[in-house]
């Protein structure tokens, strides 16, 4: 013996849709997602230091995570995060030596959550004066308390501050829920 349930949609007691099925047959769950960027200025660093990334422009932030303040998405569900991040550099008057791009989960780790490290005096290189923009991504566990998402930077140039810049809103920090 075989059983149809047919519904639209699943909502919690409260009421909450948390998944629909449209007239195609395509589930799609409710699931958690972040987009932030700069907002309409640039972050000036400490050169050839760590520093937090201030992602002050909340694009989508589907379920209120994002400390907009602190700069921190803290996930209040346990699981499997997907986090992607851009950032945009140019400083044409300055030598680019090194950019790393990192991710912070529980106080201090940055340096051991690197998307990216490159250092561009590799081979015998001098650096480069040319614009970059860097994105990596990873997956990282969140416990769905006190695990939290912080972007930092660390850029190096022979001399001067280094700057995040928000041009065209290309420096930017996604985060999606993925699984339990």
């Amino acid at each position: 013996m075989s059983s149809v349930l047919k519904v639209d949609a699943i909502q919690n007691t409260a009421g909450t849709s948390a998944l629909t099925i449209n007239s195609s047959g395509f589930v799609f769950p409710k699931r958690p997602l972040l987009e932030v960027g700069m907002g309409g200025s640039h972050q000036t660093l400490t050169n050839g230091t760590f520093t937090k990334v201030a992602f002050s422009t909340v694009d989508h932030d589907t379920a209120s995570w994002y400390d907009n303040s602190a700069y921190r998405y803290t996930p209040q569900q346990a699981g499997y995060y997907q986090v992607n991040l851009t950032l945009y550099n140019s400083d044409n008057s300055n030598t680019l030596l090194r950019m790393i791009g990192a991710i912070n989960t529980a106080g201090t780790n940055y340096g051991d959550h690197r998307l990216w490290d490159i250092d561009f005096t590799l081979s015998g290189a001098t650096g480069t004066t040319e614009p970059q923009t860097i994105s990596g991504s990873r997956m990282f566990y969140m416990n769905g308390s006190s695990d939290f998402i912080e972007a930092y930077a660390y850029i190096n140039l022979n001399s001067g501050s280094p700057k995040i810049l928000n041009s065209g809103e290309m420096s930017r920090m996604t985060v999606f829920f993925v699984s339990t």
